[in-house]
């Protein structure tokens, strides 16, 4: 039961914060319920995405496969969908907005409402890559080439890339950081910042600007 409870009290705050109006950054206040948005930078060091290789702060690539099952009702086969590989990974990154002001945001155990996108004609998807084959045997899936484009594999990627403009909500807190991580134009060693990070039932909320 007390799952169930905390899982429906992040699930309402996850609502709640991210139907909250966007505010600029410079006026965030430690502790509050906040919604803001901005460009996505890079702290230090970029991810690579598994699918397609591309630059990253955040990214969820997942393989789906047809697989078809016999039901005794109909007495026909149906066609399901099937989970083969998820692979995920981010790392904290800056959001920066309209008026230079920037927020930390740890992406860790964070909600992420980002468009979905089949990738399954990609190159990296369907050309020779070790790497993709590598991690698709570790998932017990056998990689050839072209598989992308074979009916009955669907492979999609959610990324999230420097560049990218990013609506974050949540619970912000002041935190102090290095001049170096990432902060161009500083020169104290320590900086006081907002920062956006999972906090139990206050989850952080990441979304396209336009949502």
């Amino acid at each position: 039961m007390l799952r169930i409870v905390t899982h429906i009290r992040r699930q309402y705050a996850s609502f709640r914060a991210s139907r909250a109006d966007i505010v600029p950054i410079g006026s965030l206040i430690d502790g509050e319920i906040a919604r803001i948005a901005g460009t996505v930078q890079a702290v230090d060091n970029t991810l690579t995405s598994s699918f397609t290789q591309r630059a990253a702060v955040l990214y969820v690539d997942e393989l789906r496969v047809a697989e078809y099952e016999y039901h005794p009702s109909s007495g026909n086969d149906r066609r399901v969908w099937r989970s083969k590989a998820v692979v995920e990974d981010s790392v904290p990154f800056w959001v920066v907005d309209d008026a230079g002001k920037r927020a930390l945001v740890d992406p860790d155990d964070a909600e992420v409402n980002l468009e979905v996108t089949n990738v399954g004609e990609h190159d990296c998807v369907n050309d020779d890559n070790p790497r993709l084959s590598d991690l698709l045997a570790k998932h017990g899936v056998p990689c050839v080439r072209y598989m992308g484009l074979l009916r009955g594999n669907e492979f999609t990627e959610v990324l999230l890339a420097p560049g990218d403009r990013v609506s974050i909500a949540g619970r912000c807190r002041m935190t102090s950081v290095r001049a170096g991580a990432g902060v161009v134009g500083y020169r104290d060693d320590h900086l006081i910042v907002p920062r956006f990070g999972d906090e139990g039932n206050d989850p952080v909320v990441i979304m396209t600007a336009a949502q």
